[in-house]
């Protein structure tokens, strides 16, 4: 199973796609949406794991999970490629929710995520839900 996954922490990132590719998938580890896009117009993959959140220069990228999310459930890449509306999604943050009550992970279910999970990964957890969505 072919798996793309958006994480801007690039040791956070090579952690994640060795301990996935240890379990017998492939990984194409990007580190920002645009990557990304590529990798899923271009790739052909089987699922995406997204971070919500992309930091360049201390600050909060346009190009992060929440844009890539809706992009994909949109079918239309940046690129004008088309996308896999119905591809299963998982996306993960270590943002908690806010004053206010706001959660980003709620926001990347409001956008179409399939499942959410915390940062810090519990790769058992994400393997399984990598299994659960992948199964058909």
């Amino acid at each position: 199973m072919h798996i793309v996954l958006m994480e801007d922490e690039p040791e956070q990132g090579q952690l994640l796609q060795t301990m996935i590719e240890a379990a017998g998938h492939r990984v194409s580890l990007c580190l920002n949406g645009e990557e990304a896009l590529h990798a899923l117009a271009s790739d052909g993959p089987d699922l995406l794991v997204t971070d919500l959140y992309v930091m360049r220069d201390g600050s909060v990228q346009r190009d992060g999970g929440v844009l890539l999310i809706s992009r994909v459930r949109r079918g239309v890449s940046w690129m004008g490629q088309r996308l896999n509306p119905r591809l299963p999604i998982i996306a993960i943050s270590g943002g908690g929710a806010i004053p206010g009550g706001f959660s980003p992970l709620q926001l990347a279910k409001q956008v179409g995520a399939d499942l959410c999970l915390p940062k810090p990964i519990d790769v058992g957890e994400l393997l399984t839900a990598v299994q659960e969505l992948t199964s058909t």
